[in-house]
């Protein structure tokens, strides 16, 4: 229970040890993915822009505004594939600024992300040092005690927020 990130950089730094450069991919277990070629294309121009070093998400065309869902506004088009943009997230806004974001054409954040375990780890490590810091030298034996004392806080805040090179794929998995 100490959202995301935490959990997320335990996994990507056992995944770094091994191969720096491997493509990882973060899915939310509650998504239901209707539409698999689509999912498949996006995930392809994902790890093209993951390859680039790129913290990469898969956005979602919004279907009505919803103040649930984070909102991501996609940008210039990278030239990576027909559908990447670089990206900046607002988190659950109002119903008013829900409606207007759908409007603007704004994407859902999936909670989807595809980045290459090098670059996430050095993103980790320049905006969430104590996170870092704790996941680099913690001792699988020693995980259950001190995975408490990481702080509880989400992929979204903790590094999509703050890092300069952030990218989103638009598709429709139905």
């Amino acid at each position: 229970a100490r959202n995301t990130l935490p959990a997320i950089a335990w996994g990507v730094n056992a995944i770094a040890k091994k191969n720096p450069d491997a493509i990882v991919g973060v899915f939310s277990s509650d998504h239901s993915i209707d539409n698999e070629a689509a999912f498949l294309a996006a995930w392809k121009s994902a790890e093209s822009a993951a390859e680039q070093g790129y913290l990469t998400l898969l956005g979602i065309k919004p279907t009505e505004p919803a103040t649930g869902y984070g909102y991501i506004k996609p940008s210039q088009n990278l030239n990576l594939g027909d559908k990447d943009y670089p990206v900046h997230a607002v988190e659950k806004p109002n119903r008013e600024v829900a409606e207007k974001f759908v409007a603007e054409g704004y994407l859902w954040n999936s909670g989807m992300f595809v980045f290459k375990a090098s670059v996430f780890m050095a993103m980790l490590k320049e905006h969430q040092p104590d996170i870092f810091e704790k996941i680099t030298q913690l001792s699988e034996e020693a995980l259950l005690n001190e995975y408490a004392t990481l702080p509880n806080i989400s992929i979204d805040y903790g590094l999509a927020e703050k890092a300069q090179k952030v990218a989103v794929v638009p598709v429709d998995m139905a």
